[in-house]
């Protein structure tokens, strides 16, 4: 009598080919959903490249309060200020307390679109403590 001879896979073999099968359809999944936040970070900061310049140059001329004299008495805080240019967007300015005094402080701008909890992009600057003469004369003046 001949040996028999096996012309289909098991119930084992089966089970494990799906298992490797899902498995692999798992870590794709999870490298589409990390690639598509990739894609919509980029997105945003192509969309506020051109605006994050010009945002701070005004945040380091406008973002310091003046007393009666021109000498500068605070920041202001700014907290859900509309991005110009961007109307969708809007930004947080965020400073350190502990470097109040130093002439120069870490700013983060965080920007974000429907909620302030889930900031989209962040980009750090150095604040200078200086106000432009022509703002400090005007203080004076009133």
């Amino acid at each position: 009598m001949r040996g028999r001879h096996r012309s289909a896979f098991t119930l084992l073999e089966v089970l494990l080919a799906m298992a490797l099968f899902g498995l692999g359809i798992t870590a794709i999944m999870g490298l589409l959903q990390m690639s598509t936040g990739l894609e919509n970070e980029g997105r945003a900061h192509a969309e506020l490249a051109l605006r994050i310049e010009p945002l701070i140059r005004e945040l380091q001329e406008e973002v310091f309060l003046l007393d009666p004299s021109g000498r500068i008495a605070g920041i202001q805080e700014r907290r859900a200020q509309p991005v110009p240019g961007a109307e969708d967007w809007n930004y947080d300015l965020l400073l350190d307390p502990a470097e109040e005094n130093r002439p120069v402080r870490r700013a983060v701008l965080r920007f974000w679109r429907q909620s302030p909890e889930r900031p989209v992009a962040e980009v750090s600057f150095l604040l200078r403590r200086h106000v432009p003469l022509e703002r400090r004369l005007e203080a004076w003046v009133r």
